[in-house]
């Protein structure tokens, strides 16, 4: 039997689960209980949703460096994923969800 992929979580989990926005992070803030609380298995999440002002490390290394692993291109691959996204002309968000896509195709056989 194959286990199922672990979750993967960006920036807008990570903020909303750990920071109370109001009602719009009432989701993310169950998802992390559930992490907290240890019924997620350790999720994923890219290196680039820990980069944060000094105001907030405190909270990315105790809540999510301490229970998610955080993920890199591996550096044979990096090359080719920069060149297809200057290929593409991805900017802003869109590179980072690429990124993403890239970790979580790394993740498939």
């Amino acid at each position: 039997m194959v286990a199922p992929p672990r979750a993967f979580f960006d920036t807008s989990v990570l903020l909303g689960g750990l920071i109370e926005l109001g009602p719009a992070s009432e989701p993310a803030q169950k998802i992390m209980a559930a992490i907290t609380a240890g019924r997620v298995r350790r999720p994923h999440t890219a290196w680039h949703c820990c980069l944060v002002p000094s105001d907030a490390w405190r909270l990315v290394e105790e809540e999510i460096l301490s229970r998610f692993e955080v993920r890199q291109i591996p550096d044979d691959h990096r090359r080719s994923f920069l060149q297809a996204a200057a290929d593409d002309r991805l900017v802003g968000g869109r590179i980072y969800d690429a990124h993403i896509a890239e970790l979580r195709s790394e993740e498939r056989p």
